[in-house]
């Protein structure tokens, strides 16, 4: 599930976006392109601007920011110390979630029904019951459930975002949810449609 990103105030207000990779950085100024914002020295008819990223200029430290609709490109150190917002593009990009994309103090929904956080421990990242604090799983032996038939308890069927405020961090309250396992939709035949 993606974040719907305000154009609007990127556009207007002192917002940069942080671009980890080179993918990133390429969808980003695509869709910028898209809604109008274009590099400082290029025109609407210039059909190569989408395809400039300026990437390897600052590499995973990219940022770029809007004045007015031009496009200009720097470092994450360099906007922070500027006082921009710095925003991850790939919050916004339209792609599959995995379990990459997981941190710590997420909160995650599994098949027993059971939620967990995640936090990071000597193993790396892994699953802690909210109401026993038991840790349960290393999220390298643990999957988004998908299509295949579930072969652990341990499968994830919802994830949520950080908590907006630092209460009561064991609770879905105020959190976003981020992805959801969506049962693939059955093709009937006729013949088991007439039989209903």
């Amino acid at each position: 599930m993606r974040k719907e990103f305000n154009w609007s105030s990127f556009i207007n207000k002192d917002i940069a976006i942080h671009c980890k990779t080179e993918e990133e950085a390429k969808d980003f100024i695509k869709c910028a392109d898209e809604n109008g914002c274009h590099w400082i020295n290029s025109d609407d008819d210039d059909e190569n601007s989408s395809e400039t990223t300026c990437y390897y200029v600052h590499g995973a430290e990219t940022c770029y920011r809007s004045l007015y609709g031009s496009l200009f490109h720097g470092s994450t150190d360099y906007y922070k110390e500027c006082g921009y917002i710095i925003l991850e593009w790939s919050d916004y990009m339209e792609k599959e979630f995995t379990i990459e994309d997981l941190k710590s103090g997420y909160m995650v929904e599994i098949v027993k029904g059971s939620r967990c956080m995640v936090v990071t421990d000597h193993c790396g990242l892994s699953l802690y019951d909210t109401k026993t604090w038991n840790r349960k799983a290393a999220i390298k032996n643990i999957r988004l459930k998908n299509d295949l038939p579930s072969f652990s308890s341990y499968d994830i069927v919802k994830v949520y975002g950080y908590k907006k405020d630092a209460l009561n961090q064991n609770t879905i309250d105020d959190r976003e949810l981020l992805w959801e396992y969506e049962e693939p939709k059955k093709e009937l035949t006729i013949e088991e449609i007439e039989k209903n």
